[in-house]
C-alpha cells in the first residue's frame, strides 16, 4: 500500500512553475487534515512565500524562483540532492544513484530532468512504494539524516561561511529577493515531521555520517576537481 499522501508534498520542492501556489495550497490542505503536527511549519512556510491565497503569477512567482535557485542551486544554502548532502562526490555516493536508479525504474517512477537522490522524487518513490522494507531503509539511513542535516546548513553561522565563500569565488554575492530567505527551511521542517509521524522515526543522536556532513566542505572539493578537470 503507498503513501499518496507523499506525492501531493513533494511538489514543493519542484522548481517553482506556474500553478505552484496552487500545489503548494494542495500540499498546505493535506498537511492541515493528515500531518496537523506539521502544519506550523506549512503555515510558516506559505506566509514566508506570500502564498496565503494560493495565487502565484507575475512578480510573485519571479520572486519564489529567484528565492529558489538561491536556496537549493546558484549560490545555495543546501542542495536537494539528499546523496550530495550526505557524502559529497564520494564513490558512495554513486552506489546510493544506483540503486535508487533501479528501483525508480522498477517502480515506474520518471525522475525527469533530476537525479535519482533528487528530494521530491524519494518523496514520489515513497508514495508508490509505501512502507515496505526498503523504503524504511531508505528513510532511516539516508533521506532523515539528509534533512537533518539540510536543516543544519540554514543556521547564521553557517550560512555566514557559505556566502563568505561564494563572494570568493565568484567575486560577488548574488542577492535573496524581497521574500524571507529562509522560507525553504519551513518547508524542510514540515517534511522531517511528516516522515517522523510515518516512520516513526527515533530520537537518537546524530549518526557519525550526518555529523561529517559539510555542505561547503563538498562543495568546495566539488570546484576544485572541476578547476582541475578545466586546466
Amino acid at each position: 500500500m503507498g503513501l499518496p499522501e507523499f506525492a501531493l508534498f513533494a511538489p514543493i520542492f519542484d522548481y517553482p512553475e506556474p500553478g505552484y501556489g496552487e500545489r503548494v495550497a494542495a500540499a498546505h490542505e493535506m498537511v492541515r487534515g493528515l500531518y496537523p503536527q506539521a502544519l506550523e511549519e506549512m503555515d510558516r512556510f506559505t506566509r514566508a512565500l506570500g502564498l496565503r491565497d494560493g495565487a502565484c503569477e507575475g512578480e510573485r512567482l519571479d520572486a519564489i524562483q529567484e528565492l529558489y535557485t538561491r536556496t537549493f542551486d546558484i549560490q545555495p544554502i543546501t542542495t536537494l540532492d539528499v546523496g550530495f548532502v550526505l557524502f559529497g562526490d564520494d564513490y558512495k555516493r554513486g552506489e546510493i544513484l544506483s540503486n535508487l536508479n533501479k528501483e525508480h525504474i522498477a517502480s515506474g517512477n520518471s525522475c525527469g530532468n533530476e537525479l535519482a537522490d533528487h528530494l521530491p522524487n524519494l518523496l514520489r518513490l515513497i508514495a508508490i512504494k509505501g512502507k515496505d522494507p526498503f523504503v524504511r531503509e531508505l528513510v532511516d539511513m539516508i533521506l532523515a539524516p539528509a534533512l537533518r542535516a539540510m536543516l543544519r546548513e540554514f543556521d547564521p553561522e553557517r550560512v555566514a561561511k557559505k556566502n563568505e565563500y561564494y563572494k570568493k569565488q565568484y567575486k560577488t554575492l548574488i542577492e535573496t529577493p524581497n521574500v524571507e530567505s529562509i522560507a525553504y527551511r519551513y518547508a524542510l521542517r514540515a517534511c522531517y515531521i511528516i516522515l517522523s509521524t510515518e516512520f516513526e522515526l527515533p530520537e537518537v543522536d546524530a549518526a557519525e555520517v550526518e555529523l561529517n556532513c559539510d555542505f561547503l566542505k563538498s562543495l568546495q572539493v566539488e570546484n576544485k576537481t572541476e578547476d582541475i578537470k578545466g586546466s
